[in-house]
């Protein structure tokens, strides 16, 4: 059971505001209070995105952490918390890209591999939860570069 948890804890640091979530539930639980936080609004459509991960995800890993997060969030389905995270992690993303802007037309050169790496990317915060031969691939493949 420390292991789901380990992964829940893992996939959620990089959910904006989840330590304060967290808090909050703590103290309502604490209290004999009922609380669900609804998820942030998914801003994109992640359909693709997420079923790349369910394609490549250990699907018992992914239901035990789903039993997790249901006791903080309101998901009625795991699809619900692949898109949450995704959105969290895309989010990320875009803000780090934003800021990469100021280096320049040579430092996107650099990134001109970045449509390949793309999933690479994208599986990588999921790693505690994938399949076993994905997160090979995602080593091997980062060992090369």
């Amino acid at each position: 059971m420390a292991q789901h948890y380990d992964n829940f804890f893992m996939l959620t640091e990089r959910v904006s505001g989840f330590i304060d979530d967290l808090d909050k539930y703590i103290g309502h639980y604490l209290l004999k209070d009922e609380i669900n936080f609804k998820p942030k609004d998914i801003k994109k459509d992640l359909h693709e995105s997420t079923d790349t991960i369910k394609k490549n995800i250990d699907v018992y890993k992914l239901e035990k952490v789903c039993e997790i997060a249901k006791n903080i969030y309101d998901f009625d389905k795991s699809d619900q918390f692949i898109s949450f995270l995704l959105n969290e992690i895309f989010s990320k993303i875009e803000n780090d890209s934003l800021s990469d802007e100021e280096y320049g037309d040579d430092f996107n050169d650099e990134l001109s591999n970045e449509e390949e790496n793309k999933e690479r990317d994208m599986l990588v915060p999921f790693a505690c939860i994938l399949l076993e031969e994905k997160v090979e691939e995602i080593n091997n493949s980062v060992g090369k570069e």
